[in-house]
């Protein structure tokens, strides 16, 4: 329990461009991580220097009702790859959490 620092590296191999990509925080898969749950990423500071990607120039954090990390401003093409750079506050009585990655391709 408490700080966890996670670099994650993903490989684009679904053909089309990725223009933004979102990390969403489940304690319990499927379901919206709440206030009370103590999963976040890092909700106690406001702006975090250990929030980062090689691919995406800007970030948005959300908190409530969700913990969503949005990377935006960049792209990856398909068959490259990206990294993040994030931390996780995790208070939670469980062992294990869920990271649900969703990675945006441009609309026609």
């Amino acid at each position: 329990m408490g700080l966890i620092y996670v670099r994650l590296s993903t490989f684009n191999n679904s053909g089309l461009a990725w223009i933004e990509f979102e990390l969403e925080l489940q304690e319990n898969l499927g379901k919206a991580s709440t206030f009370g749950d103590g999963l976040s990423f890092d909700q106690r500071r406001s702006d975090s220097d250990a929030i980062s990607s090689d691919s995406f120039a800007e970030y948005s954090r959300e908190f409530e009702p969700y913990d969503r990390l949005l990377f935006r401003n960049g792209k990856v093409d398909p068959l490259e790859a990206v990294s993040f750079s994030f931390l996780v506050t995790d208070f939670t009585p469980t062992d294990e959490f869920y990271l649900v990655l969703d990675p945006r391709i441009p609309s026609s």
